[in-house]
């Protein structure tokens, strides 16, 4: 996953910007329409619980 990100800038921004949002999410702000969007597919990979917790795959952060 580092080589394809590190070989598509744009996919750089786009993950920090689900990494972020992600956060956002987990401290219990409210989120932009772009994040909405963003976390809606992370939510349907992870699932929602996941999400929030800021849990990977694996349990940990």
């Amino acid at each position: 996953m580092g080589r394809n990100l590190a070989r598509a800038p744009k996919a750089n921004v786009m993950f920090g910007a689900l990494l972020h949002a992600a956060d956002r999410l987990r401290q219990g702000e409210e989120l932009t329409e772009l994040e909405e969007l963003l976390l809606g597919s992370l939510q349907g990979a992870l699932g929602d619980e996941e999400v929030r917790s800021g849990a990977g795959p694996t349990g940990s952060r």
